[in-house]
Protein backbone atom coordinates (compact mmCIF):
# COMPACT_ATOMS: atom_id res chain seq x y z
CA UNK A 1 0.00 0.00 0.00
CA UNK A 2 1.65 3.68 -0.96
CA UNK A 3 2.56 5.68 2.25
CA UNK A 4 -0.34 8.66 1.99
CA UNK A 5 1.59 11.88 2.87
CA UNK A 6 -1.03 14.44 5.09
CA UNK A 7 -0.82 18.09 3.91
CA UNK A 8 1.03 20.43 5.72
CA UNK A 9 0.21 22.45 8.63
CA UNK A 10 -0.74 25.55 7.66
CA UNK A 11 1.26 28.47 9.46
CA UNK A 12 -0.68 30.42 12.27
CA UNK A 13 -0.55 30.87 15.80
CA UNK A 14 -0.52 27.94 17.80
CA UNK A 15 -0.16 28.89 21.24
CA UNK A 16 -1.38 26.77 23.95
CA UNK A 17 -0.53 25.92 27.88
CA UNK A 18 1.65 22.86 29.69
CA UNK A 19 0.02 21.59 32.63
CA UNK A 20 2.39 23.84 34.73
CA UNK A 21 0.74 26.76 32.87
CA UNK A 22 -2.48 25.64 33.52
CA UNK A 23 -2.09 25.06 36.88
CA UNK A 24 -0.79 28.65 37.42
CA UNK A 25 -3.67 30.04 35.52
CA UNK A 26 -6.39 28.20 37.52
CA UNK A 27 -4.46 29.56 40.60
CA UNK A 28 -4.28 33.10 39.27
CA UNK A 29 -8.48 32.78 38.61
CA UNK A 30 -8.68 31.76 42.07
CA UNK A 31 -8.01 34.97 43.46
CA UNK A 32 -10.20 36.58 40.92
CA UNK A 33 -13.07 38.78 42.05
CA UNK A 34 -15.33 37.51 38.92
CA UNK A 35 -16.56 34.59 40.48
CA UNK A 36 -17.43 32.35 37.44
CA UNK A 37 -14.09 33.33 35.80
CA UNK A 38 -12.44 29.66 37.24
CA UNK A 39 -15.45 27.84 35.86
CA UNK A 40 -15.24 29.37 32.33
CA UNK A 41 -11.29 28.62 31.92
CA UNK A 42 -11.34 25.23 33.59
CA UNK A 43 -14.48 24.53 31.25
CA UNK A 44 -12.36 26.19 27.89
CA UNK A 45 -9.69 23.94 28.68
CA UNK A 46 -11.63 21.10 28.86
CA UNK A 47 -14.11 21.51 26.37
CA UNK A 48 -12.48 23.38 23.68
CA UNK A 49 -15.34 26.00 23.37
CA UNK A 50 -15.17 29.33 22.32
CA UNK A 51 -15.51 32.16 24.85
CA UNK A 52 -19.56 33.43 23.19
CA UNK A 53 -20.31 29.86 23.21
CA UNK A 54 -19.88 29.01 27.01
CA UNK A 55 -21.06 32.86 28.30
CA UNK A 56 -24.25 32.03 26.35
CA UNK A 57 -24.56 28.32 27.38
CA UNK A 58 -28.20 27.32 28.45
CA UNK A 59 -28.40 23.94 30.82
CA UNK A 60 -31.25 23.45 28.45
CA UNK A 61 -28.03 22.18 25.99
CA UNK A 62 -26.71 20.13 28.46
CA UNK A 63 -26.73 16.43 29.57
CA UNK A 64 -24.91 15.52 32.38
CA UNK A 65 -25.26 11.30 33.67
CA UNK A 66 -25.13 10.83 37.23
CA UNK A 67 -22.00 8.81 36.82
CA UNK A 68 -20.84 11.53 34.08
CA UNK A 69 -20.43 8.74 32.02
CA UNK A 70 -19.71 8.89 27.85
CA UNK A 71 -23.09 10.11 27.28
CA UNK A 72 -22.59 13.36 29.20
CA UNK A 73 -22.11 15.88 26.51
CA UNK A 74 -23.10 19.59 25.53
CA UNK A 75 -25.08 20.42 22.23
CA UNK A 76 -24.52 23.25 20.30
CA UNK A 77 -26.74 25.08 17.95
CA UNK A 78 -25.66 28.81 17.78
CA UNK A 79 -21.90 28.02 16.28
CA UNK A 80 -19.08 30.02 14.58
CA UNK A 81 -19.34 27.64 11.56
CA UNK A 82 -23.02 27.64 11.63
CA UNK A 83 -23.79 23.96 12.43
CA UNK A 84 -24.45 22.36 15.65
CA UNK A 85 -21.73 20.87 17.15
CA UNK A 86 -21.81 18.08 19.80
CA UNK A 87 -19.34 18.14 22.95
CA UNK A 88 -18.55 15.75 25.09
CA UNK A 89 -17.81 16.30 28.84
CA UNK A 90 -14.77 14.94 30.60
CA UNK A 91 -15.46 14.57 34.44
CA UNK A 92 -13.63 18.12 35.15
CA UNK A 93 -15.91 19.73 32.68
CA UNK A 94 -19.07 17.46 34.19
CA UNK A 95 -18.16 18.59 38.01
CA UNK A 96 -17.64 22.24 37.00
CA UNK A 97 -21.23 22.04 36.04
CA UNK A 98 -22.82 20.65 38.84
CA UNK A 99 -20.76 22.76 41.00
CA UNK A 100 -22.29 26.17 39.44
CA UNK A 101 -25.76 24.43 39.91
CA UNK A 102 -26.21 21.79 42.38
CA UNK A 103 -29.56 21.29 42.40
CA UNK A 104 -30.66 19.08 38.98
CA UNK A 105 -34.47 21.10 39.17
CA UNK A 106 -32.88 24.81 39.39
CA UNK A 107 -30.95 24.00 36.06
CA UNK A 108 -32.96 26.18 33.69
CA UNK A 109 -31.79 29.25 31.69
CA UNK A 110 -28.06 30.87 30.98
CA UNK A 111 -25.56 28.93 33.04
CA UNK A 112 -23.52 32.05 33.83
CA UNK A 113 -25.96 34.90 34.89
CA UNK A 114 -26.66 37.60 37.24
CA UNK A 115 -28.94 37.71 40.01
CA UNK A 116 -31.69 39.21 37.66
CA UNK A 117 -31.09 36.17 34.82
CA UNK A 118 -29.43 38.44 32.19
CA UNK A 119 -25.97 36.99 31.08
CA UNK A 120 -22.72 37.58 32.81
CA UNK A 121 -21.14 39.29 30.50
CA UNK A 122 -17.54 39.80 29.19
CA UNK A 123 -14.74 38.60 31.30
CA UNK A 124 -11.54 39.90 29.06
CA UNK A 125 -10.56 42.26 31.99
CA UNK A 126 -10.95 39.55 34.88
CA UNK A 127 -8.75 37.02 32.89
CA UNK A 128 -6.58 39.52 31.76
CA UNK A 129 -5.43 40.43 35.01
CA UNK A 130 -5.43 36.47 35.72
CA UNK A 131 -3.01 35.94 32.67
CA UNK A 132 -0.87 38.86 34.15
CA UNK A 133 -0.85 37.10 37.48
CA UNK A 134 -0.14 33.77 36.10
CA UNK A 135 2.85 35.32 34.07
CA UNK A 136 2.01 34.05 30.33
CA UNK A 137 3.04 36.28 28.22
CA UNK A 138 0.99 36.64 25.31
CA UNK A 139 -1.67 34.87 25.96
CA UNK A 140 -5.31 35.43 24.79
CA UNK A 141 -8.62 33.08 25.99
CA UNK A 142 -9.43 31.72 22.30
CA UNK A 143 -5.68 29.83 23.20
CA UNK A 144 -7.09 27.96 25.86
CA UNK A 145 -9.11 26.15 22.92
CA UNK A 146 -5.74 24.94 21.40
CA UNK A 147 -4.51 24.11 25.00
CA UNK A 148 -7.59 22.00 24.92
CA UNK A 149 -6.86 20.71 21.02
CA UNK A 150 -3.09 20.01 21.93
CA UNK A 151 -3.62 17.98 25.00
CA UNK A 152 -6.42 15.83 23.43
CA UNK A 153 -4.17 15.02 20.60
CA UNK A 154 -1.35 14.27 23.12
CA UNK A 155 -3.55 11.77 24.63
CA UNK A 156 -3.96 9.74 21.64
CA UNK A 157 -6.98 11.35 20.43
CA UNK A 158 -7.33 11.28 16.35
CA UNK A 159 -7.04 14.25 14.66
CA UNK A 160 -10.92 13.55 12.83
CA UNK A 161 -12.40 13.63 16.19
CA UNK A 162 -11.06 16.92 17.91
CA UNK A 163 -11.68 18.16 14.53
CA UNK A 164 -15.13 18.09 15.10
CA UNK A 165 -15.08 18.49 18.94
CA UNK A 166 -13.59 21.71 18.14
CA UNK A 167 -15.83 21.86 15.53
CA UNK A 168 -13.29 23.09 12.89
CA UNK A 169 -14.77 23.16 9.50
CA UNK A 170 -11.25 23.03 7.56
CA UNK A 171 -9.30 19.57 8.55
CA UNK A 172 -6.04 22.10 7.69
CA UNK A 173 -6.71 24.22 11.17
CA UNK A 174 -6.56 20.60 13.21
CA UNK A 175 -3.68 19.63 10.93
CA UNK A 176 -1.56 22.62 12.96
CA UNK A 177 -1.87 20.93 16.19
CA UNK A 178 0.24 18.18 15.18
CA UNK A 179 3.68 20.37 15.52
CA UNK A 180 2.00 21.63 19.19
CA UNK A 181 1.34 18.05 20.18
CA UNK A 182 5.23 16.71 19.92
CA UNK A 183 5.74 20.10 21.94
CA UNK A 184 3.37 19.90 24.65
CA UNK A 185 4.42 16.23 25.39
CA UNK A 186 8.09 17.41 25.93
CA UNK A 187 6.89 19.54 28.54
CA UNK A 188 4.54 17.00 30.04
CA UNK A 189 0.69 17.00 29.60
CA UNK A 190 -2.41 16.04 31.31
CA UNK A 191 -6.51 17.13 32.10
CA UNK A 192 -7.04 20.55 33.99
CA UNK A 193 -7.79 20.00 37.70
CA UNK A 194 -11.35 20.46 39.07
CA UNK A 195 -13.21 23.29 40.20
CA UNK A 196 -11.27 23.68 43.54
CA UNK A 197 -8.77 25.26 41.09
CA UNK A 198 -10.67 28.73 40.88
CA UNK A 199 -14.45 27.41 40.32
CA UNK A 200 -16.55 29.29 42.58
CA UNK A 201 -20.45 28.29 43.14
CA UNK A 202 -22.53 31.48 43.02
Amino acid sequence: MPEIELPKAPRGRTRYLTEHEIQKLLGACAESRNQHLGCIVTLAINTGMRKSEILNLTWERIEIDTDLGFNARITLYDTKNGEPRGVPLNQVAGAVLSLLEPDSQKRTGRVFKRKDGEGWGQIRTAFEKAVERAGLPDFRFHDLRHTAASHLAMRGRPLKEIQEILGHKSFSMTLRLRASESEAAAHGGGVARGPDAGCRHA
